[in-house]
């Protein structure tokens, strides 16, 4: 199901734009499908600056040939001094905890922390969700921290 985020970009699922749209909101300058180096044909969700890229491993465990493609990406990093911030599925549902799941490194150019409600605001996607355990289009549910 391809869904869009606030800034235009197109993603592979509401997780990925959820993830992008918190990108965005917190004004982290982000790339969507960076290639790897080293002549793969492997691609980053994510690229931040030249050399932290991101990956949504929503499916890991569901295939072998998917938990290679991991397993591939990781020993890539390693290789070129890339940092990988890996997200799953249990980082946003059922509450999104994607501030603590990125380092402090790009904590240092957080501008704002907004209201993560609003990330929701911009998912456009076609398609629809189970109408079970659904409500407002919302498959999380977001918890509001105290600042």
């Amino acid at each position: 199901m391809l869904t869009k985020a606030k800034d235009g970009h197109v993603c592979d699922s509401v997780s990925e734009a959820l993830i992008d749209n918190w990108l965005t909101e917190h004004g982290i300058a982000h790339e969507r499908d960076a290639r790897y180096p080293g002549g793969t044909n492997h691609t980053a969700d994510w690229r931040v600056g030249d050399t932290v890229f991101l990956e949504y491993f929503g499916l890991a465990h569901d295939s072998p040939r998917y938990d290679k493609a991991i397993s591939e990406k990781k020993k890539i990093c390693e290789q070129h001094a890339i940092l990988l911030i890996e997200i799953y599925p249990q980082d946003l549902y059922p509450t999104m905890q994607l501030s603590e799941k990125i380092p402090s490194l790009l904590k240092v150019i957080l501008p704002k922390k907004p209201n993560t409600g609003s990330i929701w605001a911009g998912v456009d996607y076609e398609g629809s969700f189970p109408k079970n355990n659904y409500e407002n289009r919302n498959p999380c549910k977001i918890s509001k921290r105290s600042e």
